[in-house]
């Protein structure tokens, strides 16, 4: 049997590999490297290195096969929309592998967000959506994940039957019980999915993991956080953005929820009523729950025995989400 990728990325032929790489790069980008090359974390969806160099630390990512169009889609975004993202210092789209020079600390070990952060963010996001609106054959063209509304009932189809006809010892294997309330919120999932793509933008760049710790803090003159990681991106209607940091301002005490919702919201003010933008907003507690299942599937596709006991249950848990009233 083949050995699983999320093993392969940790083998001592493969980070030798990656290491004679960031070794041949950083000398073509006349970055001069000292001290060793160490890994820095080994995940199911990406294994991260470290190597220094006379301008500071660099960032290696190795994507897992379903996210290796991430450096080609960050490539495109740093041509059509600079300002936004951080240029990296290589790719190799062909592997899924990207050097960065490192972008300063994360929003979430700089200090804890605010709601003037988050509406940054946000607003950021859209605009950053609204700039690559016309691109979506190129955008499509990286690899990017296509999880537009008009896909997403045959993606709950086969996200629930597949997981239903799984043996009982899955971690994400559906009760005959649960499979049977998911399959009631079929209508829903319809009218949740026609109903956003009814909106004049219906899919856009969505990010997929709008978390702080995905977040660059803003350190610069201008006070521009800068968002990265996008191996969790999806072609999505893209009021889905808003799911990530909904979950993580919902129990925060330092960030209220509303004026981050109405920050975004003006980004589409052009297009979209305040009313109609909510009911849009609220759609996406339906779709967003099943892109994000497939998301997990596709990243586990290729894990090893360990990464599906740490991660197994991720397609389940966020088609439970389904069941819950958060409008």
């Amino acid at each position: 049997m083949e050995r699983p990728r999320s093993d392969l990325r940790s083998d001592e032929a493969w980070l030798d590999e990656a290491a004679a790489w960031i070794r041949e790069v950083a000398a073509e980008a006349d970055l001069h490297l000292h001290g060793r090359i160490e890994v820095h974390r080994h995940r199911v969806w990406a294994t991260t290195l470290i190597a220094h160099s006379h301008r500071g630390t660099l960032w290696f990512k190795a994507n897992c096969p379903a996210f290796a169009f991430e450096p080609a889609l960050v490539h495109l975004l740093t041509e059509i929309a600079p300002d936004a993202v951080t240029a990296p210092v290589a790719i190799d789209p062909r592997r899924g592998w990207m050097l960065h020079l490192d972008g300063g600390p994360a929003l979430g070990d700089h200090h804890e967000p605010t709601t003037d952060d988050w509406a940054q963010i946000v607003q950021q996001m859209g605009s950053l959506q609204c700039a690559l609106g016309g691109h979506r054959e190129r955008l499509l063209a990286t690899g990017l994940p296509d999880c537009a509304p008009t896909t997403v009932a045959h993606r709950f189809d086969d996200l629930v039957e597949t997981y239903a006809s799984t043996p009982p010892a899955h971690p994400s294997h559906l009760s005959p019980e649960m499979y049977a309330d998911l399959l009631r919120q079929r209508p829903r999932v319809i009218d949740a999915a026609q109903q956003l793509g009814s909106f004049a933008v219906s899919a856009a760049l969505q990010h997929g993991d709008l978390h702080p710790w995905n977040v660059f803090a803003a350190t610069d003159s201008r006070g521009r956080h800068r968002v990265f990681d996008f191996g969790d991106a999806q072609w999505a209607s893209p009021f889905e953005v808003l799911a990530v940091p909904f979950g993580w301002i919902a129990p925060s005490e330092s960030a209220a929820w509303l004026p981050v919702l109405h920050a975004y919201r003006e980004v589409w003010s052009d297009l979209i009523g305040p009313r109609d933008f909510d009911a849009l907003f609220n759609a996406t507690h339906v779709t967003h729950p099943i892109n994000r299942a497939a998301t997990w599937r596709a990243a586990l596709a290729t894990a090893s025995p360990d990464s599906w006991g740490t991660w197994g249950s991720q397609p389940a848990d966020h088609l439970r989400n389904l069941l819950e009233d958060r409008g």
